[in-house]
């Protein structure tokens, strides 16, 4: 008589206790884990268990998974130290946080909200502390306490820098700059066009935003040309032999700032008589080389965009394309 032993056949395998009867619909637990054995008998392998309101796992050889990561479907979960599934519940480990969700799958490249405050899990399911996030054309940052920057100015040791009420980078109080600056600081990450720069061209070429070739068709930049075969005749003033006349050109036309400001950098990758100023980390060097390049044809272009990056302490936003 089998007793104190396992006994394995028909590719399952049994126990047989003290008293020898088998075990049924009962719990294991030896030096090796815990195991349990089913209504027939039969070992639970790579299955789960679910009683008490909660859900366990146990693992090829028969044992319980405790404190032990399982991963399926494309997603990680965690068993704890009783062998529970994380369910809506934090792990702490290896000096960072991650977060299971309703369905016990590790959150991965997503979203969290509560206590009145956003947070995310990255690729690695890491939480972002002290970072920055990237995406739909917009910059976020998370603190060192995981919480969404929102409505409140971050100080990253250069200054300080603004994130509005959904969390986006923005300009304290200036609704036009807010509208242009992540585009700004994401050219200089994609094309190396220092964002004080588009920066300031955009105030001066535009009017703050206000020209009819702003408000109207979004350039921003006095770029002449088309864009995805739109464009619009407007009239402008230029220096021609060293006069200030007024003659009609043809201006691209766009269907949001954010095309404008994006296409401003990808103009200037693009023609090779403005490669001089590209990864340039100097706005006196670049609005000194765009003015020599033949952009704009006012003699005082060059200090007039130096005074209103200084004005306007736009070289915040390149010190911020430095470290994204």
């Amino acid at each position: 008589m089998y007793q104190n032993q396992y006994y394995k056949n028909w590719g399952a395998t049994y126990y047989f206790g003290t008293d020898g009867s088998r075990y049924t619909n009962q719990f294991l637990t030896t030096d090796e884990g815990t195991s349990y054995f089913d209504n027939d008998g039969i070992r639970f392998e790579n299955r789960f268990y679910s009683n008490w309101g909660e859900l366990y796992y146990f693992g090829s050889d028969g044992q319980l998974f405790v404190n032990k990561f399982y991963s399926n479907w494309g997603n990680l979960y965690y068993f704890g130290d009783a062998g529970i599934r994380y369910t809506n519940k934090f792990y702490s480990n290896w000096g960072a946080l991650y977060y299971f969700g309703q369905d016990g799958a590790r959150y991965t490249n997503k979203f969290y909200s509560n206590w009145g405050g956003m947070y995310y899990f990255g690729s690695d399911g890491v939480r972002y502390t002290n970072k920055f996030y990237t995406n739909w054309g917009k910059i976020y940052y998370f603190g060192d306490d995981g919480v969404r920057a929102t409505n409140k100015s971050v100080n990253l040791g250069f200054g300080n820098i603004f994130f509005n009420g959904d969390g986006e980078l923005a300009y304290s109080g200036n609704s036009f700059l807010s509208s242009i600056v992540n585009a700004a600081v994401l050219g200089w990450s994609k094309y190396g066009v220092l964002p004080s720069l588009t920066l300031s061209q955009a105030i001066i070429e535009s009017g703050w935003g206000n020209s009819t070739l702003a408000s109207v068709y979004h350039n921003l930049f006095g770029i002449k040309g088309s864009y995805n075969g739109q464009s619009a005749n407007m009239a402008t003033g230029e220096y021609l032999n060293g006069s200030y006349v007024t003659v009609n050109a043809g201006f691209r036309a766009y269907p949001t700032n954010d095309a404008s400001v994006l296409d401003h950098a990808l103009f200037l990758t693009q023609n090779s008589r403005y490669s001089n100023l590209l990864w340039d980390k100097s706005f006196v060097s670049v609005t000194t080389k765009i003015r020599q390049d033949g952009y704009a044809t006012s003699p005082t272009y060059t200090s007039t965009l130096q005074n209103t990056i200084n004005t306007y302490h736009l070289n915040l936003f390149d010190q911020l394309g430095f470290v994204l």
